[in-house]
């Protein structure tokens, strides 16, 4: 499995705050059947967690890949960001100041639970127009969605954008709303990945397989072929994803 959207990166924001929490997080992943993860560290929040493009993030990036080799952990880092949508998205990617999944045309990006659509719609349009493929981080989880599923979840699709749920979503991790909202894409075929979103070793971690089997009891063995390893291998290729029901 690929998981494209994790905070392992030690010591970068809220996730793991230690190489050795990090090395837990990848041994887990690993035992679960990941394969690769990108180390997608909270972006472009002002005066919480910036960390924009800097040569001490690279060698952050660096160590750990050198970590994981040392310690004979057969996971491949991708680096990658989770961008938060404030300012000029558009000239900050452009710039290189923010990353994309990979370096691909790919970025994850994540808004505030209270944004208003409009906005959101907005900032999503110009980063299509760029040349960009935005990917909506856990779009089950803003109120403004929660609120409006069925209008906005077919329309964020139809724009051309690719839709990540958390793993913990349809499991009931991240209470009813995202349940019901996140099973509700699912079952429409409007969901292009699935992703840990770890943070943690122990809490939101990066075990995969418990999504991998509730989308296989549920949907049927294509449903996690398709979100846990062919569209996430599609992005890092820089390929179009495919859709549920293609």
């Amino acid at each position: 499995m690929i998981d494209l959207h994790c905070h392992i990166l030690p010591g970068v924001d809220d996730g793991a705050q230690t190489e050795q929490q990090a090395l837990e997080m990848a041994r887990m992943a690993v035992r679960a059947g990941v394969h690769t993860v990108a180390a997608t560290p909270h972006t472009n929040i002002a005066g919480v967690f910036e960390n924009y493009a800097s040569d001490e993030l690279d060698a952050r990036f660096d160590a750990f890949r050198a970590l994981l080799r040392r310690e004979n952990v057969p996971l491949r880092l991708v680096t990658g960001a989770e961008i938060y949508a404030d300012g000029d998205l558009v000239d900050l990617l452009q710039r290189g100041r923010v990353p994309t999944l990979g370096g691909t045309r790919y970025p994850l990006v994540e808004f505030s639970f209270h944004d208003r659509p409009a906005r959101v719609l907005r900032v999503l349009q110009e980063l299509l127009d760029a040349g960009y493929t935005p990917v909506i981080a856990h779009p089950e989880r803003y109120v403004f969605v929660q609120r409006d599923p069925r209008g906005l979840v077919p329309l964020f699709a139809d724009m051309g954008c690719v839709l990540q749920i958390n793993k913990g979503s349809p499991l009931g991790r991240f209470g009813d709303s995202c349940l019901r909202v996140s099973r509700w894409m699912l079952e429409r075929g409007l969901v292009h990945l699935a992703a840990s979103d770890a943070h943690r070793d122990h809490m939101r971690t990066p075990w995969l397989a418990d999504i991998r089997a509730f989308l296989y009891d549920v949907y049927g063995d294509g449903c996690p072929q398709l979100l846990l390893e062919r569209n996430p291998a599609h992005i890092l290729r820089d390929e179009p994803v495919e859709d549920a029901f293609d």
